[in-house]
């Protein structure tokens, strides 16, 4: 994993929560130790084009 990860804030349009998402490419794989520590900071990983699913109310936001 790089030492550098840009890290977005994205709002989810039904609850109003803002939720730390780092976007990464399609050909990066995290092994299970970096979603981990991702995940431990409040930080979900979401590959480029996916939609992320709000952990609150289930709404889906489309992370560009």
């Amino acid at each position: 994993m790089s030492d550098k990860l840009l890290v977005e804030e994205h709002l989810c349009l039904n609850c109003k929560r803002t939720y730390r998402i780092v976007v990464i490419e399609e050909s990066v794989n995290l092994t299970k130790t970096d979603k981990r520590l991702l995940k431990n900071d409040g930080i979900f990983a979401i590959k480029k084009g996916e939609k992320f699913k709000c952990p609150h109310c289930g709404h889906k936001v489309e992370v560009k």
